[in-house]
């Protein structure tokens, strides 16, 4: 099973092996093949290096370019797995620079997008909670387009490489990453479509049963969103948005306290969570527990300044005759 977003030397060394005993050794080969033992051996910083010396040697050498894309693809990968996205994107850049057909690097670029996009995003709340909306916006602003980056990386690398790897983890969580990209655009159709591929190739992703329910419950599809955030829920069980998700599916299909039961456990598990408070304040609503209602609104205005969810909760107080908090 070849690794798409980290990929070895397994598959490639007995054609390196034919070019190096096929022919004399040069010192361009023999950087290469020192490259290789790097590589091997996780020591990306050092086969980046012997690889460079390659190029230098030998500019027009293919094996020299192709294995430096690898190399800067797998360190890129480490970057990935340690949140340091900038870094990252360096890495991968340079990667598809030197190997502009490698789909693990436009997987592990989309991935790298993908985490600076949720950054963004999570900042962006930050500063709405502090109540800088313009500055909010700008990080907005910046997560789309991150996400729109991760995006286009990500049909590259399945376009790429659709059969490679059809049969493994490493392609479902393309297409989950993807289907979450779309889940945050709010373009359910596109979501659904790639949550529904990664979880043919993968029936054991927990966040794309989860991102498929929360699309559904976009388009109001919520006999199709409950199925699959129990799953969700039976998978994880901790897994507090997928309580939140299922909870407003319930709201939606006047099931209230199937819906309370979901909504109070996402609070339970994450206390701090202001939707499952608006959520659960609105269900408050329609079963007329007024004090009950006005308590979660409040504290989703306490909890956040985020403009969907203060609308909201200004909204049904409103309605309820509450006095605003100060």
């Amino acid at each position: 099973m070849v690794n798409i977003r980290y990929i070895s030397l397994a598959i490639l060394l007995p054609c390196i092996a034919m070019v190096l005993t096929s022919c004399a050794t040069t010192p361009a080969l023999d950087r290469i093949a020192q490259g290789d033992r790097y590589l091997k051996e996780n020591k990306w910083d050092e086969a980046i290096i012997e690889y460079q010396q390659a190029m230098a040697l030998a500019p027009d050498l293919k094996e020299a370019r192709s294995r430096l894309g690898l190399a800067y693809n797998n360190r890129g990968w480490r970057y990935n797995g340690e949140a340091e996205w900038d870094q990252a994107l360096a890495d991968l850049n340079k990667a598809i620079e030197w190997d502009p057909a490698l789909a693990a690097a436009y997987n592990n670029r989309g991935r790298a997008y993908n985490g600076k996009g949720q950054y963004a995003l999570t900042n962006a709340i930050q500063i709405l909670d502090s109540g800088q909306y313009d500055p909010a916006i700008v990080e907005l602003d910046k997560a789309i387009d991150l996400y729109t980056s991760a995006i286009a990386d990500l049909n590259q690398a399945i376009a790429l490489n659709p059969k490679l790897s059809a049969a493994t983890n490493n392609l479902a969580a393309s297409y989950s990453d993807r289907g979450h990209a779309y889940d945050i655009k709010r373009e359910w159709d596109s979501a659904i479509s790639d949550l529904t591929m990664a979880i043919d190739l993968n029936p054991d992703l927990v966040d794309a049963y989860n991102n498929r329910g929360w699309a559904y419950d976009g388009k109001k599809n919520y006999e199709l969103a409950i199925p699959d955030l129990t799953k969700a829920i039976n998978m994880d069980p901790n897994l507090a948005l997928a309580y939140n998700n299922r909870g407003w599916a319930y709201h939606e299909t006047e099931q209230y306290d199937l819906a309370l039961a979901d909504l109070n456990k996402a609070i339970e598990l994450e206390p701090k969570l202001a939707v499952a408070y608006l959520n659960r304040g609105i269900t408050y609503y329609y079963k007329a527990m007024r004090a009950e209602a006005i308590a979660d609104f409040n504290t989703v205005l306490a909890l956040t300044k985020h403009p969907e969810l203060v609308w909201g909760a200004k909204q049904v107080l409103a309605l309820l005759g509450a006095e605003l908090p100060k």
